[in-house]
């Protein structure tokens, strides 16, 4: 049997920010926030200079990030931050349209790398 998952506080800073990012931004987030309940230090440190910072976390997917604190003895995450990094989303999005000038819709297969980046930069408008 595996130990419960931590509980997820979330700071009111990082709060606002998840209040103002779209559906499916809030949907990564949760998902990244489940896998570090499950496995809180499965995330690198944020600060590896920082012989004392162990506890602080940063998980990164796509263009998200969460910084998040580890409180052991209370078995509960605190998200300290949350990041939209736009400029790394264009990056990809510019590939995308790259890409895709080279192949068709019938072309593509359902593990096709380029079907989640389409879907990424469709989403992110």
């Amino acid at each position: 049997m595996s130990p419960s998952p931590y509980a997820v506080r979330v700071a009111v800073p990082a709060a606002k920010v998840l209040d103002a990012l779209p559906e499916h931004s809030v949907d990564t987030v949760w998902d990244i926030l489940a896998a570090a309940a499950a496995d809180p230090f499965g995330f690198r440190q944020f600060d590896t200079d920082d012989d004392e910072g162990e506890d602080v976390r940063y998980a990164a997917v796509g263009q998200l990030s969460v910084t998040y604190w580890v409180n052991r003895p209370l078995r509960s995450l605190t998200v300290l931050n949350i990041k939209r990094d736009e400029l790394h989303l264009m990056q990809h999005c510019s590939e995308w349209r790259n890409w895709r000038s080279g192949w068709s819709e019938q072309q593509a297969v359902e593990d096709d790398p380029r079907l989640s980046l389409a879907l990424t930069c469709t989403l992110s408008r």
